[in-house]
């Protein structure tokens, strides 16, 4: 394996880890789905999160390794929508609850 690959790796497991509990504990996805035992996060968890999932491609621009930056860049991104992808199927799955 390349330094680049390893770079846009490694960048990636730190990236993904943060962002799967942006997407968890969305405020507007749990309103929407009704799911009460899940709590969103306050403003300044989702801030604290959002910085860490980008911290990495910021230390890949700073070392100049573009390549390892775009390849981060779209998988971040593609990763991000698949991720959404699955929540949203999983919302569908679960038994509406009706107020009463």
């Amino acid at each position: 394996m390349s330094y680049t690959s390893i770079a846009a790796v490694i960048a990636l497991i730190i990236s993904l880890w943060p962002l799967f509990f942006l997407a968890r504990h969305d405020p507007k996805r749990l309103r929407t789905i009704r799911q009460h035992h899940l709590k969103p996060h306050v403003r300044r968890t989702r801030q604290f999160y959002g910085a860490i999932v980008l911290l990495p491609g910021i230390v890949l621009i700073a070392r100049g390794d573009w390549p390892a930056f775009l390849i981060w860049m779209g998988a971040l991104i593609a990763i991000g929508w698949l991720l959404v992808q699955v929540l949203a199927f999983k919302a569908n799955q679960l038994p509406i609850k009706k107020p009463r």
